[in-house]
């Protein structure tokens, strides 16, 4: 499988930097593309925070989907999507072609 890997900085409460990695799936059932927060396994290492977005490669059996529903104080819920990869390779730059279609 082909996944294009952003990388999103944030800061901790104590004004630590760190990086999360988001990516989108399609279902196969639905055509449905989902939003997923993707997660490396310390034994395989992240993508480089700075070159990302990045389109990167894994097989089925090196990755695990978690899907889970979690209520909020104000009474909402929304759903926690997460892509754990152990292994992967790196194919390249993504290349953005969204505004190839206009003048």
């Amino acid at each position: 499988m082909e996944i294009v890997v952003f990388a999103k900085k944030g800061t901790t409460k104590d004004g630590r930097a760190f990086y999360r990695y988001i990516g989108r799936l399609t279902r196969k059932s639905t055509g449905e593309v989902v939003t997923v927060a993707v997660k490396f396994r310390a034994d395989c290492g992240n993508p480089d925070p700075h070159t990302c977005p990045r389109v990167i490669s894994f097989n089925k059996s090196d990755a695990n989907y978690n899907e889970k529903t979690i209520e909020k104080d104000d009474g909402t819920s929304v759903i926690s999507r997460e892509l754990w990869i152990t292994a992967w390779t790196d194919k390249g730059e993504f290349v953005d072609t969204s505004m190839d279609d206009f003048a």
